[in-house]
């Protein structure tokens, strides 16, 4: 919980906001390094997604395990309201 701490107030860029989440709703359980592989292949693209992505984690519109490391290999998907 604190590695996601410093990324609940980080400000999100909603195109990629949603391109991550529409995704994820699309693939439903994943991982983090397979969620952006299949957002885009430029891995410039990606490290500015992947704060994102964990913003998305420390908010819960993503869920994972957080009793388990939180890994790229981690097992990730869309959280319901």
């Amino acid at each position: 919980m604190k590695f996601l701490r410093s990324y609940r107030t980080l400000p999100v860029n909603d195109s990629y906001r949603t391109q991550l989440l529409s995704t994820l709703a699309t693939l439903e359980a994943t991982n983090p390094a397979s969620l952006l592989a299949a957002v885009c292949q430029d891995r410039w693209q990606q490290a500015q997604l992947l704060p994102i992505h964990w913003q998305l984690v420390a908010t819960r519109q993503i869920g994972t395990d957080l009793e388990q490391p939180l890994t790229m290999q981690s097992c990730v998907w869309l959280q319901t309201p």
